[in-house]
């Protein structure tokens, strides 16, 4: 095959096939499938290349410069093809175009271009961002040239079945690339039998696999008469998954498997077995055989002769998946005669059979493979090749072969059976039905009655089965099924999409050339550079009557779109849907992460007509900015049941004009409903097969025909004679009462006789058994008395008449012990005897003292000891010698020895173990040589024995399993027991190995490692003994010796080491085994191998060749002869040459020269040839491959990889090399070939050196397979042998068992972790593997749905991967419902606890819905690296409480008049923070915050209150805090995880997990607390004498400028002012406004985390400190408040927040204190009672009660606007939480919404009296604030009046008194 497939995918129609899909999963794994060329012309194969986006994680195959064209070859037979590329287009040259282009190449030759493109830089749009490549730094390209285009051939008419595909880049620039993606490739197929064709049909073949074609048909021989596809004529279809059509084609059918094989090798053997076993052979009961059965035919063995009406059968293993068997067999029938019949049978019921005619064979049920008429032995017979597919009846079926032959001589034999399985599906495990599976393997789930990995993507998991879409209602079918694989292309987009336009609805086109495009693994609508902005749009018309319709799609935001996706069905338009903010992965595209959303709509839909518009705006307006597409696109119809008209559900009763046959059945009982997928129409079709009454489809009946005449009974959906039976002309007669199987009515008709009646069948006659007679009335046989033979209904027969002898008329006489007998039974005994009921027998009667029949003794007792026991005469069990119940000898090889009393006992410490009561015997007193008085003890230094298992050892002990001992840790530091010194403390010195003293193995005296002497030649140096070399004494490693310290190599000597010169690479002993690279071994010397290329010493020069004037030759260098000069083959001086005039026409160059001078000495090559010394040589690395004088070119200079220097060079050695690196000739004296890797090895050197030195190299002939040993020539499994090899083995626990935790394979099992050691044995351990709970936290009616994930143990991740990652979530039934996921403890790669919530809110009402969650497997590990124990899990949410559209819509706008009454608050307080009523702002936040804790009452509140309450938690900090990353600093600090620890309570309703984790609660009070420090210090800057000072300098400064002076003022007298006034109050106001504003939280953070107060790590240390802090600090301030107001002298500045605003009376002047304690108090029952929310009810409304009398009574503040809303606040809260006890009953729904109603206006009205509180506050501030306006205005005048100076002077004068003189 030239090549192998992918896959066959069937798409669009019955027509294309896709036959290759490559290079569309994430990560490219199989690039080395396609071939990469250097150029777009030549045949020199590079290395594929793959590179991946800087943008994304997506590989691609690349094109460049010196990859340029890569192909594939494809063997199909096809008549069109369609091809589909992703092409990525990378830089261009500018100006010059470059060409892109697709082919297809013939294997004859011929070339067929379907696609170029021709393209510079100014043709490529810049959209680098969804690919970005950079190239090199000096590169002048442009990197921003990037385009992604889709190319989609046309049909292309092609009919050559071997066929090259080529992609190839003609570039203009070096730095220039392609990048090819997804590449699909589809063919319109030939029919089955054409080799090649022009159509699909059998007669447009053009060629065939075998001959000729016949008017356009293609016909196999009868020696192969089977087609297979894309092989041709077979003599039979394969084994495996193949079955043969009534056309004799071979067919795919997953679910027959090859199971068995007999018999076909042609010596039958079965060891000590008789040689057919497992097969039964039943002899003919009236020719009875006792041969073997095993019958010899030219050298061939045969299961025969089997004669007469013998039989073989065989029982097969169960199998509950089987429903059907194939058998193939070949039959060798000898000497047959007309009507004789042999016939196949599977449980007695399944036949096939052959019978033999006058000139042939009749095969019924089955076919003829092969048929021959042989001759054997001066034996004629006929060869079957018989095939039949049987079905089987039983779990364990029966097959049995049986003939029955006309004459006596006949005989049969068989060979060569093999036996395949039929599943009803594949890897089903039990079936429902013939083709129907009802249970799957494990880790297979049931699909539509199929067995499937795992549930595909159009399905959900139910009951624990796959349902698909369109089954999950009946008479559903698909309208749209897209974009969930690879298959969504070509027509089948237009069944999608009709128009892609812009929002205007205008045509646009999609740039890349195709409005789909593809993610790893599967095509999507839209996608990159396609889908920015626009609609696709639909419309289906002419849909037949049906009543809903189910709408299911995911979208995907991807990179920088921010913008939104809506789709419209008919008339209903869903709003615009944001992207989220959860992200996913970046798979496509740029830098961006994919945002993924699924969607799901159902809809009622009765019209003819459905549009569907899906649109997307990403807000960008560059097109590679962003991107939308759609995929797992699902469009479900719920039709109408058949033949109706119009209807409004799902059943006949919701139809409105139904013409079916009645209420209950669409059809009569004799039709069955047939639909035609092509005019979707039903139709009733008659049931026509033999004898059914009723039927589901054409070929499954549901009930038979059963009466007097017709008798069929259903067997799996086809109607059959019963057994009795036979078919003649459409009936099932009755076979003779003799048959048990027929084919005909006489008694000389039958197949099969009943055994029960003592018939078997013998010439097609139920004839008795031999023994038995035909009384000619009864059709059981009659046993014949007096024939010697026993049968049954016989209890004797010794051929007599004699009525004493035991047996009278072939019953058992009575024995003379019996009293009364009657017919052969006796009913009582003689005295001394006992009557045994049941089978007539009297036996003797024990105990009774007297010896009767067989007894032996009767001593009347029980005492097994005495002699007598059981009447019989007895001595000890271990006695082997005993006369009269007295032993004599005892069993004493066995350990049991003769005592004084005449008993056999055992003795401890004689060698022998006795089982009864020795555990061991070791024959010695030794306590600790795990035998101790015979029982198992333990070695010495065990502190813990148990069994003689030592459970614990002394320290620095531990305990060996196989000795069983407790030995010394070497290397612990301990010194016990035989260790004489560690390792480990004389690491220094390396004086102790093994915990032994060590000396330098050359010692001949050592003491406590310490070296006293040296061997002779050895010197003492460091306690080292050393040897010395020069001495003139050989030892050691010294090879030789001279007395000399100078030792040099032409002594052959060098540092006492033989020498064997430079070019030796191994030396032994002066004698060379292997030179190096370059040198040539003679005589155990190594010479320079010239013309090598390899210059080694002494060579000057190397280049392979002859020449003698080209610079170097014979190894030296060289220059032409008038060379005077010659340096390194360079001639620097020459002869003067003498002047010669020659014609330049008769000059003649040499090869390869263009132009040349006299002497030929050229000086111009032609093209791909470079000049050297005058010579034209071709140049190596070109490119180009020159005959004759280049081999080959791979472009790069590395010796031994196949090319080197543009020849032939194999392994190192090779002298004669060929084409793929392979040699075909060695160097005999070196290296020898080895045939299995075409390389050159080092030869065996044994035979030379044998005498100086034992064998370096060995090479042997026999190879075992990896982790197998050669011992004693035979290859021997290490695995098992209790030595861990890591190379090969992951465990080895000394055996080749499993279940034990290391296999017979040698890998670990699952639930094991194996402790392993490199050479031991593995100790393997049995571990639980992890698993996850759901849990539901929230109430079963709540509209939003909270459900707990956890898991049993630690787990970790294998690789880093979110939840929505490795996690599929599904609610079952459809609905409309969001999903949002909450990490409380996250999943990473380090283990923990991971805790996840998981928000389900419903946005429609739902009965009983079910949450699954499906986790990936293999993802999660716990420690020992053990993945979950189950992958899947379901949990019901309860019946959520929805509201309805029209509730919705009211609840919206009382939101949102709340939301606005609450900022139009915010903004008067905010106000009033300018004006310096810093307490408006205060009570307004106390308000709101009281108001938002509510929701934390754990009451069943309406799903409408719910939403409104949370409404208030909208006012608060964390915007800022998530700005300000306070969250991602905490993780940090918890290692890596958001700070949880969840608040236990005893229900759940309406809040969400409690976490307690103290500084997640009170962030933003520190932040509070911070913000306010900060800004007291920046007061003190602001206001302090430095900033004083410089401002008057720069007032001195500037006094000229006017503006400057004037905004130094304004700082002064407005920023300056309030920063002394702000810092002035802080510790007496401001700091105290603070707290108060942060009370609520803050009380709630440290009581919600009281007592739960955790110090696991320094975090939670940290968190704990804080919280338990924070908590005393609640308590002594509380403590320390009335101290402060209670005072008789008051002082009002120290302690303004508590004194200011307040009335001066007792009570009124504690207003602030009280204030205070109503917030702890609050917050104190929402927390301590969240279990008890009808106390919460109380308390509250009691607090606020009693709080409202002290407002009443003592009127505590000076101001009456806020002392009114104060007393509104606390009447309203009052009601408020006192009748929220009235959802502790159950209402109904209306009265809840009624009460929710209630609470909602009751909490919007008391904001709106604040608000007109507020509003009338301001009011009357303003106007009293204008009226003093105008009286400042009018003193101002006044004082303008009399300032002025005349009028001064006027006034002056009226008032000076007049002096008269």
């Amino acid at each position: 095959m030239l090549f192998f497939f992918f896959t066959l995918i069937q798409v669009v129609n019955s027509e294309w096939i896709l036959i290759q899909s490559d290079f569309y999963q994430e990560q490219i794994v199989e690039q080395d499938s396609w071939d990469s060329y250097w150029k777009c012309s030549n045949q020199n194969n590079e290395a594929t290349q793959k590179k991946q986006c800087l943008t994304n994680d997506l590989e691609f195959m690349r094109l460049s410069d010196t990859k340029s064209r890569l192909q594939k070859e494809f063997y199909y037979p096809h008549y069109q093809l369609r091809i589909i590329t992703d092409i990525i287009y990378i830089r261009s040259k500018s100006g010059n175009d470059s060409a892109f282009q697709i082919r297809i190449m013939d294997s004859s030759g011929s070339t067929q271009q379907i696609f170029e493109r021709l393209y510079n830089e100014g043709s490529l749009k810049q959209y680098y961002k969804v690919c970005k490549q950079y190239c090199s730094y000096n590169c002048t390209l442009n990197n921003r040239s990037i385009e992604i285009k889709t190319f989609i051939s046309d049909k292309i008419n092609h009919q050559t079945p071997i066929f090259t595909i080529s992609y190839c880049l003609q570039f203009e620039h070096e730095e220039m690339r392609i990048g090819l993606r997804n590449i699909l490739i589809y063919a319109n197929s030939c029919h089955i039998s054409c080799a090649s064709c022009n159509g699909d049909t059998k007669d447009n073949c053009l060629t065939c696999y075998q001959g000729s074609p016949q008017g356009g048909v293609c016909l196999c021989d009868e020696a192969n008469k089977y087609t297979h596809r894309l092989i041709g004529c077979v003599e039979e279809c394969p084994r495996d998954y193949y079955m043969t059509d009534s056309s004799n084609y071979c067919q795919f059918d997953p679910r027959i498997q090859s199971m068995i094989k007999y018999f076909e090798n042609s010596n039958i053997s079965n060891g000590d077995q008789l040689a057919y076993e497992p097969w039964i052979y039943e002899p003919d009961p009236f020719h009875v055989s006792n041969s073997n059965n095993i019958f010899t035919c030219s050298g061939q063995n045969q299961v025969g002769q089997l004669t007469y009406s013998s039989s073989m059968q065989l029982k097969l293993p169960k199998n509950e998946g089987l429903v059907y068997l194939r058998i193939r067999v070949s039959f060798h029938f000898f000497g047959w005669q007309p009507t004789s019949v042999l016939m196949i049978t599977v449980d007695q019921y399944s036949q096939m059979r052959i019978e033999k005619t006058i000139g042939n064979y009749t095969i019924f049920n089955g076919r003829l493979n092969k048929f021959k008429s042989l001759s054997c032995s001066s034996m004629n017979y006929d060869f079957l090749r018989i095939e039949t597919v049987l079905k089987t009846y039983t779990t364990t079926p029966v097959i049995k072969f049986q003939a029955i032959q006309t004459l006596d001589s006949e005989f049969w034999s068989f060979n060569n059976l093999t036996i395949d399985y039929g599943l009803c599906q594949s890897n089903c495990t039990k079936c429902e039905s013939f083709s129907k599976c009802q249970i799957c393997q494990v880790s297979f789930q049931l699909f539509r009655g199929t067995c499937v990995k795992a549930c595909p993507i159009h399905s959900q998991f139910n009951n624990g089965v796959c349902e698909d879409y369109e089954d999950l209602i009946d008479n559903s079918r698909y309208l749209i099924k897209a974009f969930y694989d690879m298959n969504t292309t070509f027509e089948e987009v237009s069944k999608v999409v009709d128009n892609f336009t812009d929002l205007n609805n205008n045509i646009q086109p999609s740039f890349t050339g195709a409005i789909y495009s593809f993610v790893p693994e599967k095509s999507v609508l839209g996608g990159v550079l396609v889908w920015s902005q626009g609609q696709f749009q639909k419309t289906f018309t002419n849909l037949k009557s049906h009543y809903q319709v189910s709408f299911r799609i995911n979208f995907t935001y991807g990179d920088e779109n921010v913008g939104w996706f809506q789709y419209k069905l008919d008339s209903y338009q869903s709003g615009q849907i944001n992207k989220p903010n959860n992200g996913g992965k970046n798979l496509v595209g740029g830098d961006g992460v994919e945002t993924t959303v699924f969607h799901q709509y159902q809809f009622t839909h009765t019209s003819n007509q459905l549009d569907i518009i899906l649109s997307a705006d990403t807000t960008n307006t560059n097109l590679d900015e962003a991107f939308m597409y759609v995929s797992e696109y699902f469009v479900v119809v719920n039709y109408c049941v058949p033949f109706c008209s119009s209807c409004t559900g799902p059943t006949i009763s919701d139809c409105g004009s139904y013409s079916g046959y009645n209420l209950t059945h669409y059809c009569r009982p004799d039709q069955y409903l047939k639909f035609d997928s092509v005019s979707q129409i039903h139709s009733c079709e008659a049931c026509n097969q033999i004898g059914c009454l009723e039927c589901e489809s054409e070929s499954v009946c549901t009930r038979c025909e059963f009466s007097d005449s017709l008798q069929f009974f259903l067997d799996q959906g086809e109607c059959i004679c019963y057994p009795s039976q036979y078919l003649s002309t459409n009936q099932c007669l009755k076979c003779n009462r003799y048959c048990e199987s027929c084919f005909g009515p006489n008694y000389d008709q039958c197949y099969s006789c009943n055994p029960d009646f003592y018939r078997s069948i013998s010439k097609f006659k139920c004839q008795c058994l031999v023994g038995f007679f035909d009384d000619g009335y009864n059709l059981e046989c009659v046993p014949i008395c007096g024939d010697k033979l026993i049968v049954n209904g016989e209890d004797c027969d010794d051929g007599n008449s004699n009525p004493f002898d035991g047996c009278d008329q072939c019953k058992y006489k009575c024995q003379d012990e019996c009293q009364n007998c009657h017919q052969g039974k006796c009913y009582q005994c003689k005295d001394g005897f006992t009557y045994k009921q049941g089978t007539y027998q009297c036996i003797a009667t024990c105990g009774d003292k007297m010896i009767q029949g067989d007894e032996q003794c009767d001593d009347g007792n029980n005492n097994a000891l005495d002699g007598c026991h059981l009447c019989r005469i007895v001595c000890d069990i271990h006695c082997i010698y005993c006369e009269n119940g007295q032993c004599l000898k005892c069993n004493e090889n066995n350990g049991w020895y003769l005592n004084a009393f005449n008993h056999c006992q055992y003795i401890c410490g004689d060698g022998i173990i006795n089982r009864e009561y020795e555990q061991c015997d070791d024959k010695n007193n030794n306590p600790f040589d795990l035998c101790n008085q015979c029982l198992f003890g333990c070695s010495e230094h065990c502190i813990a024995c148990q069994n003689g298992v030592c459970l614990k050892c002394q320290a620095g002990f531990r305990y060996l399993h196989r000795t069983k001992q407790c030995l010394p840790i070497c290397g612990d530091s301990l010194i016990v027991g035989y260790e004489q010194c560690e390792d480990a403390l004389s690491e220094v010195n390396h004086s102790c190995n093994q915990c032994k003293f060590k000396c330098d193995s050359k010692c001949l005296q050592c003491e406590y490692n310490q070296c006293l002497q040296c061997e002779y030649g050895y010197q003492l140096r460091n306690n080292k003994c050393e040897e010395q070399c020069g001495d003139g004494i050989k030892v050691g490693d010294e090879e030789c010796e001279y007395i000399d310290i100078y030792q040099v190599v032409s002594t052959g000597c060098l540092n006492c080491q033989q020498n064997c010169g430079s070019g030796c690479l191994i030396c032994t002993k002066g004698i060379c085994e292997l030179c190096k690279q370059g040198y040539l071994r003679e005589q155990f010397k190594c010479k320079p191998i010239c013309g090598d290329m390899i210059i080694v010493d002494p060579e000057e020069c190397d280049d392979a060749n002859m020449e003698p004037y080209d610079k170097c030759h014979i190894c030296k260098h060289s220059c032409v002869p008038q060379c005077l000069t010659c340096s390194f083959g360079v001639c620097t001086e020459m002869e003067e040459p003498s002047i010669v005039v020659v014609d330049p026409i008769e000059i003649a160059c040499l090869d390869y020269c263009k132009h040349c001078q006299i002497e030929n000495v050229c000086i111009i090559c032609e093209e791909y040839f470079q000049l050297s010394n005058s010579i034209c040589l071709p140049i190596c690395g070109d490119g180009f491959i020159i005959p004759g004088l280049e081999q080959c070119e791979d472009g790069n200079d590395i010796p031994y990889d196949g090319c080197y220097q543009c020849q032939y060079q194999c392994s190192q050695g090779c002298i004669e090399c060929e084409q793929f690196n392979k040699c075909r000739e060695c160097d005999n004296n070196q290296f020898q070939l080895d045939n299995q890797t075409h390389k050159c090895v080092i030869k065996d050197v044994i035979n030379y050196i044998e005498e100086l030195v034992p064998s370096l190299f060995q090479l042997s002939e026999i190879r075992c397979e990896i982790n197998y040993l050669l011992i004693d020539n035979v290859c021997i499994n290490q695995c098992g042998n209790g030595e861990l090899n890591t190379e090969f083995e992951i465990c080895d626990d000394g055996n080749q068992l499993g279940g034990d935790g290391c296999s017979q394979n040698c890998v670990i099992e699952d639930s094991y972790q194996c402790q392993n050691t490199e050479g031991q044995l593995s100790q393997c351990t049995f571990i639980n593997s992890p698993q996850f709970f759901l849990k539901v936290l929230s109430e079963k009616v709540n509209s939003t749905q909270i459900v707990e994930l956890t898991f049993s143990q630690q787990v970790k991740l294998e690789i880093d991967l979110t939840l929505e990652d490795l996690a599929q979530f599904t609610i079952t039934p459809l609905t409309n419902y969001a999903l949002t996921i909450q990490s409380i403890q996250n999943l990473s790669t380090i283990l923990n606890y991971p805790v996840y919530h998981i928000y389900v809110e419903f946005k429609q009402p739902m009965q009983d819905p079910i949450f699954e969650i499906k986790i990936s497997k293999s993802t999660i590990l716990n420690e020992f690296d053990l993945t979950l124990q189950k992958y899947e899990m379901k949990i019901s949410l309860g019946n959520p409480f929805i509201l309805t559209e029209d509730t919705q819509q009211k609840l919206q706008s009382v939101v949102k008049l709340n939301e606005a009454t609450m900022y139009s608050l915010t903004a008067i307080s905010g106000l009033a923070i300018v004006t310096g009523n810093v307490a408006m702002f205060v009570n307004l936040l106390d308000l709101l915050q009281s108001l938002s804790y509510l929701r934390y009452m754990q009451y069943q509140f309406p799903p409408h209150l719910i939403e409104f309450l949370n409404t208030y938690t909208k006012v608060s900090l964390q915007p800022i805090l998530d700005q300000l990353k306070i969250n991602e600093l905490f993780i940090k600090m918890n290692g890596g995880t958001l700070p949880f620890q969840q608040k236990i309570n005893k229900k759940q309703i309406q809040t969400s997990s409690l976490n307690q984790f103290f500084l997640m609660n009170a962030k933003s009070c520190y932040f509070s607390l911070i913000t306010s420090i900060f800004i007291f210090f920046a007061c003190c800057i602001a206001s302090s004498n430095q900033l004083n000072t410089i401002f008057q300098n720069l007032s001195k400064r500037f006094k000229q400028n006017g503006k400057i002076l004037k905004i130094i003022i304004l700082f002064q007298r407005k920023v300056q002012q309030s920063a002394l006034k702000f810092k002035n109050e802080y510790f007496s106001l401001g700091i105290f406004n603070v707290y108060q504003a942060i009370l609520h939280q803050f009380v709630f953070s440290s009581f919600l985390q009281f007592p739960d107060y955790n110090f696991n790590s320094p975090f939670q240390i940290f968190n704990s400190i804080n919280a338990i802090i924070s908590l005393l600090f609640i308590s002594v301030t509380s403590l320390c408040l009335m101290s402060i107001t209670c005072t008789l002298i008051k002082d009002k500045q120290k302690w303004k927040y508590f004194l200011k605003d307040s009335k001066m009376e007792f009570w009124a002047a504690n207003c602030k204190s009280f204030l205070i304690y109503r917030i702890i108090i609050y917050i104190f029952i929402i927390v301590k009672f969240i279990d008890y929310p009808q106390v919460q009810s109380l308390l509250l409304s009691m607090q606020s009660f009693f709080y409202l009398i002290y407002l009443i009574k003592f009127a505590p503040l000076q101001s009456p606007y806020d002392l009114t809303k104060l007393k509104y606040r606390e009447f309203f809260f009052m009601l408020i939480t006192g009748s929220l006890l009235i959802y502790t009953f159950d209402f109904s729904y209306d009265y809840q919404m009624l009460f929710g109603w209630i609470h909602i206006s009751m909490i919007s009205l008391l904001l709106i009296i604040n608000l007109v509180i507020d509003v009338s506050e301001s009011i009357n501030k303003a106007r009293i604030n204008y009226a003093k306006l105008q009286h400042k205005k009018q003193l101002q005048e006044q004082n303008n009046y009399y300032k002025n100076p005349l009028q001064r002077l006027v006034f002056h004068s009226c008032n000076t008194p007049i002096q008269i003189q």
